[in-house]
């Protein structure tokens, strides 16, 4: 497994396991991948300190696995331990620690600098609106860390609390001309680009496609498959300007320059890309063969018949997990798991991986699959960074099974 396999995997472990912590439970997807870019992993041993009463906040932190205890003037208040949190009562109360927090077992945690927490809750409903709960029902510990942090300063004057400003503030009103040409202006702007088609379309996240009942295998002894193999596809669609303002707004939306709405499809290209599938699902009857030790002629004759579902796709980007469904029915070894596995990416007949189109939309499509594991050409891994499973790059259909076998 190379180094940045290893780096990809931490990575989608990392955004599991915020994920799942129940202060992030509701956030939205997006608002999890800021918070694990912001996030660093940190491993204390039992006695060890994560804040010390009286010090100024450095850090808010996610509790992951292990327990600790909250302790005042020598008196202890709480045990923590995974799904918890703490430092909000000082970054968000200004004030500073009002108690000791001391590792009871050995602990993982995600911690946030305190340059970068406040703005983060400031920008995130939901968070926000969570701490402002929990600094509610700690208000005793509020006050007892801004009275400290007074004593420190030896100041007396009042200090201000962490809240959202809720005033309503009067607006200058625009004379109703106005305001009734400004309606009317955008009324008719918003009709016109609800109805032009501009010359592009969006690619967009398809459906993904359970084939792990494609294959039928005759002539050699095969297997039901192991796992569950999902093939990633991408659907373009002609929108109207509005949509094209929202593809550009979603981010992970891609336009393309497509020909007017008259113009008939290319039937040489609809042909080729026809093609390219069929050709994909032979390559990868190929390898998978290979891979499992059988023996293929050398012009890539095997020794089984084999016979694949119709399906309505274009492209050589199935190849890759279509070679790792017939490895799986053919092979003794169990690579899968029980897994529920999507890939891309072109393969060769002797095993080789090669770059497909469209990896980052087809990733967002796994994550809502959902797939446990998704294998994508190695060049291309970074491009499905960030989202909420095991990832890997591979280069052969051979590394993808052994990376299989070791998740």
């Amino acid at each position: 497994m190379t180094t940045i396999s290893l780096e990809r995997r931490k990575d989608g472990l990392k955004l599991a396991r915020l994920r799942a912590h129940p202060l992030l439970a509701s956030c939205p997807s997006s608002a999890v991948r800021r918070v694990a870019a912001l996030a660093d992993e940190v491993v204390l041993d039992a006695g060890e300190v994560w804040a010390r009463q009286g010090e100024t906040p450095k850090w808010f932190v996610f509790i992951v696995q292990g327990q600790a205890e909250v302790v005042r003037d020598g008196v202890r208040l709480a045990v923590v331990g995974p799904g918890s949190y703490f430092g909000e009562v000082p970054l968000l109360g200004r004030g500073v620690h009002p108690a000791t927090v001391r590792a009871l077992t050995p602990m993982t945690g995600f911690g946030i600098d305190s340059q970068h927490f406040v703005p983060l809750v400031a920008d995130v409903r939901r968070l926000r609106e969570r701490l402002t709960a929990s600094l509610a029902r700690q208000a005793r510990l509020v006050e007892l860390a801004r009275e400290d942090r007074l004593r420190q300063l030896g100041a007396s004057r009042p200090m201000r609390t962490w809240r959202m400003d809720t005033t309503v503030r009067p607006r200058r009103r625009l004379p109703w001309e106005w305001m009734a040409v400004g309606v009317s202006t955008l009324t008719v702007a918003l009709v016109a680009a609800s109805l032009y088609h501009p010359p592009y379309g969006v690619v967009a996240p398809g459906r993904a496609v359970d084939i792990s009942q494609d294959v039928t295998i005759t002539g050699v002894r095969a297997h039901a498959p192991r796992g569950v193999y999902l093939m990633l596809t991408v659907q373009t669609k002609r929108p109207t300007l509005l949509g094209v303002v929202a593809a550009e707004l979603h981010g992970n939306r891609r336009l393309v320059k497509v020909g007017s709405s008259s113009s008939l499809p290319d039937p040489t290209a609809a042909n080729r890309l026809s093609a390219e599938f069929t050709q994909s699902r032979l390559n990868a009857a190929v390898a998978g063969a290979r891979a499992a030790g059988l023996n293929v002629g050398p012009s890539g004759t095997l020794p089984f018949k084999v016979q694949f579902r119709s399906r309505s796709v274009v492209g050589p980007s199935a190849g890759l997990v279509y070679a790792l469904l017939i490895d799986d029915m053919l092979s003794a070894d169990d690579h899968a798991q029980g897994k529920t596995i999507a890939a891309t990416g072109a393969i060769s007949a002797s095993g080789s991986v090669s770059d497909v189109g469209y990896v980052s939309e087809k990733a967002e499509e796994a994550e809502s699959a959902p797939a446990e594991y998704l294998v994508v050409p190695d060049d291309q891994a970074g491009q499905a960074y960030g989202r909420a499973l095991i990832i890997d790059g591979v280069g052969s259909l051979d590394e993808a099974l052994r990376l299989l076998g070791r998740s």
